[in-house]
């Protein structure tokens, strides 16, 4: 090699060694000096996507090196490269963890010391539920188990309330001003009241007269007059039930009032039994002796408020219907359940109903060249029918559904739609079991196994698996079942990669 050639090639080395080392100071400040990529994380727990909305705002208004995952995905490998852990955690049902958050809540506490993490809980519960908060609760005393510094007590938020909400995510914000690089954060903004509107009863349906199980029934609004709405195959509905009155003036009459005596509540101008209506009312009604101290008024007023119940949605926007699937449900003394009851016999066809439509970013079903198998039980029909009529409106074909209920005769449920599915080729395979079938009772579960070779398969092409259904007992069943057939690290990765999803209650 020539001197010349020889001083080409060093100078060619020193180039490429000044481009990297360019490239590496580059990315060096924009980090920030020798802070890690990592060096903030966001972490959010949420099954029906209020968390992860508030933690995508986070995201946002963070700096650019911040790191937004889904709790299940944070390891301690993850925690170990982080300087803050910012943690929006929702508490599932009593005291439960949400699906993308139970791995982590098992780990939580086991582990190395996170001396140098600083972390931050908000915990978002429901105030009528006994174990409120009860998962976010939980992380902030397990990481503080292990020695990581907390930047304040948890902030729980009571999603039940809207001024509490207001007020919890005043906290959280205030919290952030304290932090260097978070200074210029604008208050998160809670989903709230948007898309609260009236919609009018137009339809209710039996769906399985003669069943052996509890009468589910299929309730149809449209939209008030002038009214636009919309929404996606996933979403669910918040609607807030009221009292029959006739069982508040029983409950008046009881107490020897009459329930149309006008209450002396300058605040609160209506008669005892409007009052009552909106109110959580007693199993057993106190005597007269427990209002010699005080007024009904005040026994009103102290009585819990009725809270808002949350459905899945069983139809799609273009079918001009807003559906949903309710099972009745009975107390141990046989009275209806209080918003069973209110939407299957309480309210008349064409009574309005103020109905809030919530996003559900968690249940999407996938793209229509994805496969998708739909599992599921009971009412849970109805986040499973909503998706199908999506995939048939997109075209897409590969569709399993494996539904089960309890009787073969009566518990057919929307039979003429999934056979005209199976006609047009929307549903690619059918399995419909029974679990009080004379010949033949079967769980979902039971299809899956019996079903193996082929679930693995259609794993293996890059299926999607939705489960909608109830949480005890089906949805654990069924997990189970994908977990011996596919191995649990395969349905790990389906649930990172966004394709085992479920909507259980």
């Amino acid at each position: 090699m020539s001197s010349n050639e020889r001083l080409l090639l060093v100078a060619l080395v020193l180039l490429v060694y000044g481009l990297f080392c360019l490239w590496f100071a580059r990315g060096y400040f924009r980090r920030g000096g020798l802070v890690a990529a990592s060096d903030t994380l966001v972490a959010y727990a949420s099954q029906t996507g209020t968390a992860l909305a508030l933690a995508r705002q986070m995201l946002a208004v963070l700096p650019a090196n911040t790191r937004l995952l889904p709790l299940n995905q944070v390891d301690d490998k993850v925690l170990s490269s982080a300087r803050r852990a910012l943690i929006i955690a929702s508490t599932y049902g009593d005291g439960e963890a949400p699906d993308n958050g139970a791995r982590f809540a098992q780990r939580c506490v086991t582990g190395k010391p996170l001396a140098n993490l600083e972390f931050a809980v908000l915990a978002i519960g429901d105030s009528s539920y006994p174990r409120y908060c009860r998962f976010g609760r939980s992380l902030h005393q397990g990481l503080l188990e292990r020695g990581a510094q907390p930047l304040s007590q948890p902030v729980e938020l009571d999603a039940s309330q809207q001024e509490a909400t207001a007020s919890a995510l005043e906290r959280w914000h205030s919290l952030f001003r304290t932090l260097d690089d978070a200074a210029k954060i604008e208050p998160l903004q809670s989903e709230a009241a948007s898309l609260r509107q009236l919609w009018v009863m137009k339809q209710r349906t039996l769906l399985n007269p003669g069943s052996p199980g509890g009468p589910l029934f299929l309730v149809q609004f449209i939209p008030a007059e002038g009214q636009a709405c919309d929404w996606q195959a996933g979403d669910i509905v918040d609607v807030t039930p009221t009292n029959d009155r006739s069982r508040c003036r029983q409950v008046l009459t009881q107490l020897g009032l009459n329930p149309k005596t006008q209450s002396i509540d300058p605040n609160r101008l209506m008669s005892f039994e409007d009052a009552l209506v909106s109110r959580e009312l007693p199993d057993v009604p106190p005597t007269l002796s427990r209002f010699d101290d005080e007024t009904i008024d005040q026994w009103i007023t102290q009585l819990p408020i009725i809270q808002s119940r949350k459905y899945s949605i069983a139809s799609i926007a273009t079918g001009g219907t807003l559906d949903l699937v309710i099972r009745q449900q009975r107390d141990e003394n046989g009275r209806l359940g209080l918003a069973s009851g209110w939407l299957t016999r309480q309210i008349e066809i064409d009574d309005s109903v103020s109905i809030q439509i919530h996003s559900n970013p968690l249940f999407r079903s996938p793209e229509p060249e994805v496969p998708l198998l739909l599992i599921g039980n009971g009412s849970g029909i109805a986040g499973l029918r909503a998706h199908l009529y999506r995939r048939r409106e997109h075209g897409a074909k590969r569709n399993w559904l494996i539904f089960g209920e309890r009787d073969p005769k009566a518990d057919r449920l929307f039979a003429d739609e999934i056979n005209a599915w199976l006609e047009s080729a929307t549903l690619e395979r059918l399995n419909l079991v029974f679990s009080r079938c004379p010949r033949r009772p079967m769980y979902v579960q039971d299809a899956l196994y019996k079903n193996e070779d082929n679930v693995e398969a259609w794993v293996s092409s890059g299926a999607a698996i939705m489960v909608c259904g109830s949480r005890q007992g089906m949805a654990q069943d069924v997990d189970k079942a994908l977990t011996d057939i596919v191995g649990r690290d395969v349905l790990d990765e389906l649930e990172a990669a966004g394709r085992y999803l479920r909507d259980v209650y």
